[in-house]
């Protein structure tokens, strides 16, 4: 899945605002020096370059439905599993979601960043996305803090405007939390909102070795209900058709 979405990737062109490989040629462009002058004073103050925008961005402020999409983006994250999980999200935009679904995208470990937030038509709106997602390494030591992303979601949940639109919430994470006595109010949060129709954890490895699942279920499950699911690499298929059936069906 992961392989064939590659090779479609490599089949597109490069969309505007985009990278540009190695081989296509830049003309020079030439810079007025008052430009030049501004941007050397950010770059002395220390400001933040922008993020890229991606496709999709905006969109209808009352969607049919909020998406709000955790990516794990810790040492404990391998480079194959993060493109697997791309897949997935792949999946889940072109085959779960009803058109016009407003979708927002964090990447958490320690800390969540805001990464993304619009209404994509395809998955490919989020081909940018994935690929920034893909190259971004978080740094060493700080552990896997899943309640970073699920209090910007309770807040996203809680918002006035949009108190009519049911939501769903993914995390694509491997189950790793290096703070779970943070993790559980957060989850009964989530669980108390009426918006919600449902969690899926999506990642989380099940073996002897790493009975990540267990305490997944275990920290999930008491608040959540049924309205939880998880699933992992041997049965990610399952887990994205449990959570069409409850986007579409609610509780």
């Amino acid at each position: 899945m992961a392989r064939n979405r590659r090779m479609r990737r490599q089949a597109e062109p490069v969309p505007a605002g985009g990278r540009l490989g190695p081989a296509v040629a830049v003309p020079a462009v030439a810079v007025p020096a008052v430009a030049v002058s501004v941007i050397a004073g950010l770059l002395a103050l220390g400001h933040p370059a922008a993020r890229p925008v991606f496709p999709g961005e905006g969109g209808d402020p009352k969607p049919p439905l909020e998406l709000l999409l955790g990516f794990d983006v810790s040492g404990s994250q391998s480079a194959q599993e993060r493109q697997r999980l791309c897949g997935l999200m792949d999946e889940a935009v072109d085959a779960a979601l009803p058109t016009g679904t407003r979708v927002r995208v964090w990447t958490f470990a320690r800390d969540a960043e805001s990464a993304y937030e619009g209404s994509p038509t395809r998955a490919r709106d989020l081909w940018l996305l994935q690929d920034d997602v893909l190259k971004r390494t978080a740094p060493a030591g700080g552990g896997t803090r899943p309640a970073s992303v699920l209090r910007e979601m309770a807040g996203v949940l809680g918002l006035e405007g949009l108190r009519s639109v049911p939501a769903a919430a993914v995390l694509m994470w491997d189950g790793e939390d290096a703070d779970p006595g943070a993790t559980a109010p957060l989850v009964t949060a989530l669980a108390g909102s009426p918006r919600l129709r449902t969690v899926w954890v999506a990642g989380v490895p099940s073996s002897a070795e790493r009975p990540l699942r267990a305490r997944v279920d275990r920290a999930f499950r008491p608040a959540l209900g049924q309205r939880l699911v998880v699933s992992g690499p041997y049965d990610a298929a399952a887990g994205l058709e449990a959570f069409r059936q409850k986007i579409q069906g609610g509780r």
